[in-house]
């Protein structure tokens, strides 16, 4: 599963709220705040939900999260050197 901070990195390449994911991945605002902030990890299953919303987006995440595709790129972003997995 991808961690918060990759989780941010990809709401914003798609243009989207956190308000907005929330309603797409069917899971409180305030899971969305706190997973990306880094407070939290949440349940799998809001976690896998959250993940899923952003691949429907486009968003397509290599194994373990460690680099991301852009809708409308064919490029792959290491996401890597932004946020370091711990």
């Amino acid at each position: 599963m991808v961690d918060g901070s990759k989780v941010k990195i990809a709401r914003e390449l798609v243009g989207w709220t956190q308000a907005y994911l929330a309603v797409r991945a069917d899971v409180r605002i305030t899971t969305i705040m706190a997973y990306e902030s880094g407070k939290i990890y949440p349940l799998k299953s809001a976690a896998v939900a959250i993940e899923a919303a952003l691949v429907q987006a486009g968003i397509n995440f290599s194994v373990e999260g460690q680099a991301l595709s852009v809708p409308g790129t064919t490029d792959p972003i290491a996401l890597q050197c932004i946020c370091p997995m711990q």
